[in-house]
This record gives C-alpha cells, sequence and structure tokens, in this order.
C-alpha cells in the first residue's frame, strides 16, 4: 500500500470505527436511553477526558515546534515523518476540540440528532485520544532508532 493511501486509510478507519460503534450502540440500547446517557456524561467527559486529550495535543504540537530545530527532528524532516506526525497532532487537536465543544452543547441542546451526532464525535474523540498514545510511542521508537545510529 503506497504511504498517502495509508494515511488516508489511518483516518478513514477512525471515521468508520465512530460511525459503527454510535450505529451498535443506538441500535442495542435504543435512541432514547443513548441519548439521556449522552446528556448525563457528555460534560464530564469534555472536563475529564477530552479537555485532557486536547491539552496533551498542543503540548505534543509545542513540543515539536519548540525542538523542529534538533538533530534528530531535522532527521524526520528529511525522510518526510515529522510533517506527518505534526498533521496528526493537529488532527487530535481539532477532533478534541470538537468532542470539548459537542460534549458542552450536548448539554445544552437536547434535540436527539445533536446528540446522535455528540456520540460519534465522543467516540471518534476517544479513538483518536488512543492513537495519539500510538503515535507518541511511535515518536519514542524513532528517536530510539535514530540514537542508535548516531
Amino acid at each position: 500500500m503506497k504511504p498517502t493511501a495509508k494515511l488516508l486509510w489511518a483516518y478513514a478507519s477512525e471515521l468508520i470505527l465512530a460511525g459503527t460503534l454510535t450505529s451498535l450502540a443506538c441500535r442495542f440500547y435504543g435512541l432514547p436511553a443513548i441519548t439521556k446517557f449522552i446528556t448525563l456524561v457528555a460534560i464530564d467527559a469534555a472536563a475529564y477526558v477530552f479537555s485532557i486529550l486536547l491539552a496533551a495535543a498542543l503540548g505534543l504540537i509545542w513540543t515539536i515546534f519548540s525542538k523542529v530545530d534538533s538533530d534528530f527532528y531535522s532527521w524526520l524532516a528529511a525522510r518526510g515523518a515529522l510533517s506527518v506526525f505534526l498533521n496528526a497532532f493537529r488532527y487530535v487537536a481539532a477532533i478534541e476540540l470538537t468532542a470539548v465543544t459537542f460534549s458542552i452543547l450536548a448539554k445544552y441542546i437536547q434535540e436527539q440528532s445533536f446528540l446522535i451526532i455528540t456520540i460519534f464525535v465522543m467516540l471518534l474523540g476517544a479513538i483518536n485520544g488512543i492513537t495519539m498514545v500510538g503515535n507518541i510511542f511511535d515518536l519514542i521508537k524513532l528517536n530510539i532508532l535514530y540514537g542508535s545510529k548516531k
């Protein structure tokens, strides 16, 4: 698989997984139960999960930018990987900001279709948070690889 296709699949698979989980939750628990549950937990999810993931993504972006002139990040840039990581963390920040926003609004907007979209966005935010942790480990592994080649 070409690197661009692999990258697109990585982003698309998160959307597909979030959509599938949203559909399954609505199907197995029913719309009234799911929307009631989201109304109850969304504000806490915004405060305790998505805002922390957003801060982590922004912190990672800042860390990369502050060290972009280091040998390791120059090495990554020469291989085209630096922009991939920056875009990945930017994407996480955008998704987590969206998840925070939708989670807060879910307390005030009781419209069923909005709450279903909120479920999707919250699941996407959770999936994205897991992916971000994986990307951090990949960055660490690359740093170790770079250090061993010095």
